[in-house]
């Protein structure tokens, strides 16, 4: 899951509302993109335009809330596969768009600028 931890200007953060594209539900802390006017899932080496902040069931013209993504953010996200190098600007998205894959370190947007090995958790900006 993607946790908002910082902005570099330290601006308020911005929450905004949309619908889900019909029939998916959506999970506190994934990656999402426009597509047809709605929110759905990031593909893995897509570039993320929100990240959702509650779970969402699935429906037809359901809302939900998430904050739009920003070069000057750092967010806190779980990794699945090995351990991220810091500094590498090119990882992908899991399957699920909840966690950094440690394993596809090219054709991503996202950032490690710290990595914990011991709770599998790192630090991350998105290159937009």
């Amino acid at each position: 899951m993607f946790k908002l931890e910082s902005t570099y200007d330290g601006a308020g953060t911005v929450v905004k509302q949309a619908y889900m594209t019909d029939s998916e539900a959506g999970s506190k802390g994934e990656a999402v993109v426009f597509s047809s006017g709605r929110l759905t899932k990031v593909a893995a080496t897509g570039v993320p335009q929100g990240i959702l902040i509650k779970d969402t069931e699935a429906g037809t013209d359901v809302e939900t809330e998430y904050i739009p993504v920003r070069r000057d953010q750092v967010y806190l996200a779980d990794y699945a596969g090995a351990d991220p190098t810091v500094g590498v600007k090119t990882y992908a998205f899991d399957s699920t768009g909840l966690k950094v894959d440690g394993d596809t370190a090219t054709d991503g947007c996202i950032e490690i600028v710290s990595v914990d090995t011991v709770n599998k958790k790192c630090r991350v900006k998105f290159n937009l």
